[in-house]
């Protein structure tokens, strides 16, 4: 039995679901919830994120076949496949802060089937959420004494983190504290900001969260990206897009701070 998740570009689950696979191809279930979702794409490509577990060969067989039939569709979708390692999935959607999110009569698997569509999205923020000791890199890790493991792995997340930036609409709060000047209050603060107001349209609406002031912002805004709100329309409904109608600006999409936007401008 295949389980499936339907995901946003910001990965967001938009519908999780199972069905099975036979001879290297979906069964009718499966077929037409698939020919479902490349309907409902809106006009961006579909991509599966296929762990590379035991079945994954048969899985990406079945996926080639089907996009033979997907060519069908009277909305041409571009649709392609990659394999993701699935390491450490199958043990973070048995922790608590899986339930926090799928709440608890959500399917183990299911919740696994959504980590492996995110780690393809945004892999930082989703491989922070698992312990290091289930990583699957070497036959040592769990040997290794677990506090100081745990340690650092925060010191090199946090190291590239600061490196590359945090895309404040995808984000996920697990990886959000290991910003510099945030931490877990102020992080969860965000997301939740996110799912009541819709997308981030500026770095300024970090004011507007509590626990962030202006030490707290002077220290993390250079590290928190905010991408062009009107390329991914569908990060928040119409309604909740209105309240927050501040102007997107293009520096706001990368690492130079605030305090340098005068300069930027000439």
């Amino acid at each position: 039995m295949i389980k499936t998740a339907f995901l946003k570009p910001n990965g967001s689950v938009i519908s999780m679901d199972q069905f099975a696979i036979h001879h290297q191809n979906f069964d009718r279930k499966g077929q037409e919830l698939i020919k479902k979702w490349a309907s409902e794409t809106e006009g961006k490509d579909l991509i599966f994120a296929i762990g590379n577990g035991s079945n994954t060969y048969n899985t990406q067989c079945a996926v080639c076949n089907l996009m033979q039939n997907l060519k069908t569709l009277k909305k041409q979708v571009d649709i392609s496949f990659c394999v993701v390692p699935e390491c450490g999935a199958s043990k973070y959607s048995c922790t608590t802060a899986a339930q926090e999110e799928f709440g608890k009569e959500a399917e183990i698997k299911q919740i696994s089937a959504v980590s492996i569509g995110r780690r393809l999205i945004d892999p930082m923020s989703e491989y922070v959420k698992i312990e290091p000791q289930h990583l699957g890199q070497g036959q040592y890790q769990l040997s290794a004494d677990e506090k100081l493991l745990k340690q650092k792995v925060a010191l090199v997340v946090r190291d590239r983190v600061s490196l590359i930036g945090a895309d404040l609409n995808q984000a996920s709060k697990h990886l959000l504290q290991y910003i510099c000047g945030l931490n877990e209050a102020t992080a969860k603060g965000i997301v939740k900001y996110r799912e009541e107001h819709g997308a981030f349209r500026s770095r300024e609406q970090l004011k507007k969260i509590k626990g962030i002031g202006a030490v707290a912002f002077q220290q993390c805004a250079g590290f928190l990206t905010v991408s062009n709100p009107e390329e991914d329309s569908e990060r928040g409904p119409p309604a909740k897009r209105a309240k927050t109608m501040e102007e997107w600006c293009p520096l706001d999409g990368t690492i130079v701070h605030p305090d340098d936007y005068k300069n930027g401008r000439k």
